[in-house]
């Protein structure tokens, strides 16, 4: 198929962006797939590609089966055949956390990056007034084997993670990146989010409002 191959990411970018060797004892290994679209032009902010991370370290419960399906599929039943499946994924409540634990490692770092990155509060937002976001505040357990997990498997230097513990958790965007974070949610809001969403101000009073939650939590 023409435009269509798959490439093993050995080399990682910096903050810098200098180019380095990856160790191939990494993990998580990453494999692109990289297509041609079908729409006859790319946006440059989907690269027309599918990420996949493989590790062996990832943590494996909580998890449950899920039936998915494509949106062709959705649209229009019966077009898509062999598109729906059943997997085995992580249950959103650890998805929840996972997404705030992500930010407040970010946020740790002298430069946090922000292309792509304001749909991790997005998600949150989505989330925080659900059942998995309400349960995820009540469940001590499994937020503390999380950042365990976390702390030792995922380590990096730069992170101190008694400060993804309820009390000090901070996964609210700095005064000097916000003006890069609002850039990133309006190219996110034009290319992924179907019909309305949420301005960037009202997002942030929203994600504020969750980390209070986090912080009067257990």
């Amino acid at each position: 198929m023409e435009g269509y191959h798959i490439e093993n990411v050995v080399e990682e970018i910096d903050e810098d962006g200098k180019a380095s060797p990856v160790a191939s004892d990494k993990d998580p290994s990453v494999i692109l797939v990289h297509y041609e679209s079908i729409l006859g032009h790319t946006i440059e902010y989907i690269p027309p590609r599918v990420k996949i991370e493989i590790s062996c370290l990832s943590m494996n419960e909580p998890t449950e089966d899920r039936l998915i399906s494509s949106y062709i599929e959705q649209t229009f039943p019966g077009e898509d055949e062999g598109s729906t499946a059943t997997i085995r994924t992580v249950v959103p409540t650890r998805t929840f956390l996972e997404k705030a634990f992500l930010l407040c490692e970010e946020f740790q770092k002298q430069t946090p990056r922000h292309v792509r990155m304001s749909r991790h509060l997005y998600d949150l937002e989505r989330l925080m007034d659900t059942e998995f976001g309400k349960q995820a505040l009540l469940d001590m357990d499994l937020y503390e084997r999380i950042v365990k997990h976390r702390s030792i498997y995922y380590a990096v230097g730069y992170v101190d993670y008694s400060k993804l513990m309820p009390s000090e958790i901070d996964f609210v965007p700095r005064q000097e990146l916000m003006k890069d974070w609002e850039g990133d949610y309006a190219e996110m809001c034009n290319h992924f989010i179907y019909g309305q969403a949420l301005s960037f101000e009202k997002l942030l009073e929203r994600i504020k409002e969750l980390q209070d939650r986090f912080r009067k939590a257990f």
